[in-house]
C-alpha cells in the first residue's frame, strides 16, 4: 500500500506518518508538505493507494488543491485531516471532492479506525454537528456491517452492547453509527431508526 501525506507541520506530518503504518505494516509512505507538491508527484506519475492531505497549506489553496487532485486520481480515496472543527470546512471539502473530513483532535486509533472504513468500505465520513453537511453517501450505499449496526439501534442497544454482540471495539461501533448518521442525513438515534424505517432498511422481522 503506498501512502501519501501532505501536512506543512513537520511534527505532526511525522506522527501522522507512524500512526498511518498501522494500516498496512508493509505500506511504503511519502511525504509533502503542500497542494503544489502532491500534485507534482501524481503529475510524475508517482500514484498512491491513499491520500491524506491538510486543509491548510502554503501555496494553492484546498479549494484549488483537492479537486485537482480529484480530477487527477479520481478512484484513490482523498482525505483531509485537519485541526479545523468547522462544519463549513468539512462540507466544502466533501463538495470539492474529499472521501473523509477527519479533525486533528480524534483519538490516534479512532483516526485509524475512522480510516480503515473510509479505505475497505469506501463510505464518506465527516463529522456530524447541529447541521449536518449534505455529503455523497447514501441511505442504499450503507454497508453491510452498518446495515447491521442500524438494526441493533432500532432495538435500542447501546454502542456497548452493539459492540459486544458484533465483536467490535466500541470505538468502530461510533464510527460506524456516525457514518450511518451520515448516510441518512440525520443528528440521533431516534432520527435514524425512523429514517430507516420511512426507506425500508430496517427489517421488522429481526
Amino acid at each position: 500500500m503506498n501512502i501519501l501525506i501532505a501536512d506543512d507541520h513537520p511534527l505532526y506530518r511525522d506522527a501522522l506518518c507512524m500512526l498511518v503504518q498501522q494500516l498496512d505494516d508493509d505500506a511504503t509512505i511519502s511525504t509533502a508538505s503542500c497542494y503544489d507538491d502532491v500534485i507534482q508527484l501524481i503529475n510524475n506519475d508517482f500514484m498512491p493507494d491513499l491520500i491524506l492531505v491538510d486543509l491548510h497549506m502554503p501555496g494553492i489553496n484546498a479549494w484549488q488543491g483537492i479537486p485537482t487532485l480529484r480530477n487527477l486520481c479520481p478512484n484513490i480515496p482523498l482525505v483531509v485531516i485537519s485541526s479545523s472543527e468547522s462544519e463549513d470546512d468539512s462540507s466544502r471539502a466533501l463538495e470539492y471532492g474529499a472521501q473523509g473530513f477527519i479533525p486533528k483532535s480524534l483519538e490516534g486509533k479512532n483516526l485509524i479506525n475512522a480510516l480503515r472504513l473510509i479505505v475497505e468500505n469506501g463510505i464518506t465520513l465527516a463529522p456530524i454537528g447541529k447541521n449536518p453537511p449534505k455529503q455523497k453517501l447514501t441511505a442504499s450505499k450503507l454497508t453491510h456491517r452498518q446495515h447491521e449496526v442500524l438494526q441493533k439501534l432500532a432495538k435500542g442497544e447501546s454502542n456497548k452492547l452493539i459492540a459486544r454482540n458484533l465483536g467490535l471495539s466500541e470505538g468502530t461501533v461510533k464510527l460506524h453509527v456516525r457514518a450511518v448518521f451520515t448516510a441518512l442525513n440525520v443528528n440521533n438515534r431516534t432520527q435514524a431508526v425512523v429514517a430507516g424505517e420511512k426507506q425500508g432498511l430496517i427489517d421488522s422481522a429481526e
